[in-house]
């Protein structure tokens, strides 16, 4: 049976606005990614520097609502070591997807406002970094701050094949192309100033927000999403897929498999074991005996800092 000329039309028109609708979902769905390929992934990088409760309350509403998009906070820490002994988490950092970088100065703060408690124990939103469990650890120790839904993403970064080691510079230079301030004279500087510097600002920010851009392409390689699949239904998906690695600190693999990759039956197999084992092991927010990094500072006769250090190989100069 043939088709008239109107039937023609009409079946031709429907075509046309099914291929412009998917061409339209397909542009909305790497519009970020043409904007980060020309202007870097972390055009949209905004700065807020929290001191009270007040701003804290703000600056917390704010990031939950970014999160009702997309559930994931970069997450990160910075402390003062003075004589081998570390001083309370001094800045708290936080990133949502949308740029805004939250850098609260808990050392300057009178009163923590519950809010902020509430949205480190929301397991339902994910807070990414590197050394993410050991941070957290530090928050409860130091603030009695719970942190749900930690991720360390060097986690991630195994199980995408990425090479090692997995430090932030390194992982932000291969993954994103972006060459990150790591000097040792800001990481271990004043956190705990009255007025922080331009360049430790930008140092804390870029952690956090890098942590999320990470977290982005990282995700995105372990499950990917359809053009017709919502972001709820993806992220859901998502969590039950990377579950097994949430509050679970990262370990170093043996010296003999760091060229390796995990990826394949192998990658499969930790995937799956650690799935299991996940099902055995209560959440542990235990306290670090020791600092994870001391940042021991060896000066100059003249006072002139040299480097910095760990406490064994200060203790044994």
């Amino acid at each position: 049976m043939g088709f008239t000329d109107r039937e023609r039309t009409i079946a031709a028109t429907v075509a046309v606005v099914g291929v412009g609708t998917a061409a339209v979902l397909v542009a909305l769905c790497n519009k970020r990614k043409i904007i980060q390929r020309f202007r870097g992934p972390l055009y949209d990088q905004t700065i807020r520097i929290v001191t009270n409760a007040e701003e804290c309350q703000q600056v917390v509403g704010t990031l939950r609502n970014h999160c009702r998009d997309y559930r994931i906070l970069g997450f990160d820490c910075e402390w003062v070591t003075e004589k081998g002994k570390r001083h309370p988490v001094a800045l708290l950092q936080l990133a949502s997807h949308q740029g805004l970088c939250a850098l609260i100065r808990l050392c300057q703060m009178k009163r923590i406002p519950p809010e902020l408690g509430e949205l480190l124990n929301d397991p339902g939103i994910l807070k990414v970094g590197i050394g993410a469990i050991e941070d957290a650890q530090l928050l409860r120790s130091d603030y009695n701050l719970k942190v749900e839904s930690a991720l360390d993403l060097r986690h991630l970064a195994e199980r995408c094949r990425v090479p090692g080691p997995y430090g932030m510079a390194r992982l932000a230079e291969k993954s994103l192309g972006l060459q990150l301030d790591k000097h040792w004279r800001v990481r271990a500087s004043d956190w705990e100033a009255l007025e922080l510097s331009e360049r430790q600002l930008k140092y804390a920010a870029n952690d956090a927000h890098v942590a999320v851009e990470l977290f982005r392409l990282y995700a995105d390689r372990v499950l990917r999403c359809g053009i017709f699949t919502t972001r709820k239904k993806w992220f859901d998906s998502l969590m039950t897929e990377i579950e097994c690695f949430l509050d679970q600190r990262y370990k170093d693999p043996p010296k003999s498999q760091k060229g390796a990759t995990s990826g394949g039956k192998n990658g499969k197999k930790k995937l799956l074991d650690s799935k299991n084992s996940v099902l055995e092991l209560k959440r542990s927010m235990s306290t670090r005996a020791k600092p994870l990094y001391d940042n021991c500072i060896m000066t100059a006769p003249d006072g002139e800092v040299l480097c910095t250090c760990d406490r064994k190989k200060a203790e044994w100069y």
